[in-house]
């Protein structure tokens, strides 16, 4: 089965329905196998797969600064979590708030990004407990199971946001990124990007090719990319 993409939308070609989802749909040796999420085969594999969080999926929305990309997967995140029950955090207003302020410095932000440990703190920041994985410390396995242990969690009590470099994935941009994650298909062992880059789409990653991909490092702090875990404080 081959499949291309244009854009965000789906170009199917020479397409063999008798394909199961276990196969690894590979365009050539050197390609990752992205299934974009609006194709038949991306909703195929959200609507039978059993780890998912709808929540970030119905909070999810691209970032808008080309270098916000954390600030945009906090704001799905703390939507998701329901963590103000008055309005809905924006990437546009991240930095009028004074949690953010704390750990952020807005000129680096909007220079370069965030790491994975800027990351972190601005989750703390918000009063959020957090879990944070070095690709170079974990392994693709680990990384695996705590997916699961995660994202079997529908009500988003935790969620996960990775750190990877989207042209190591096979989306052709040649940067780090941050985005969240929304499902998994144990079946296919594939996981769903929600990926907030304003030019690409949101898809299906196996999840060898999506370890691999944070598996790198970053030359802000010289650091592997990864993964972390959010988690809402436990009530006394």
């Amino acid at each position: 089965m081959a499949v291309k993409y244009v854009g965000r939308f789906c170009k199917q070609a020479i397409i063999s329905r008798a394909a199961t989802f276990s196969r690894h749909f590979k365009m050539s040796a050197s390609t990752p196998a992205l299934i974009a999420l609006n194709c038949d085969d991306g909703k195929e594999l959200l609507k039978t797969s059993t780890y998912r969080q709808d929540d970030i999926i119905k909070y999810f929305g691209k970032q808008k600064h080309r270098t916000m990309c954390g600030l945009q997967t906090a704001a799905i995140v703390m939507n998701a979590m329901k963590l103000n029950s008055d309005s809905l955090y924006r990437e546009e207003t991240m930095f009028d708030l004074q949690p953010t302020l704390s750990v952020l410095d807005k000129s680096k932000v909007e220079t370069r990004g965030c790491t994975l440990q800027e990351k972190s703190d601005l989750y703390r920041a918000f009063n959020l407990d957090v879990e944070t994985y070095h690709a170079s410390d974990s392994s693709e396995e680990e990384f695996r199971q705590i997916v699961k242990k995660t994202l079997v969690q529908s009500n988003c009590e935790s969620t996960m946001v990775i750190n990877y470099h989207m042209d190591v994935l096979g989306q052709g941009v040649p940067v780090g990124h941050i985005s969240p994650l929304a499902a998994y298909h144990q079946g296919s062992d594939r996981i769903l990007l929600m990926d907030v880059w304003p030019d690409t789409y949101e898809l299906w990653a196996p999840t060898k090719d999506l370890f691999n991909a944070m598996n790198t490092i970053n030359t802000v702090d010289n650091k592997s990319r990864g993964y972390i875990v959010v988690k809402q404080k436990k009530k006394l």
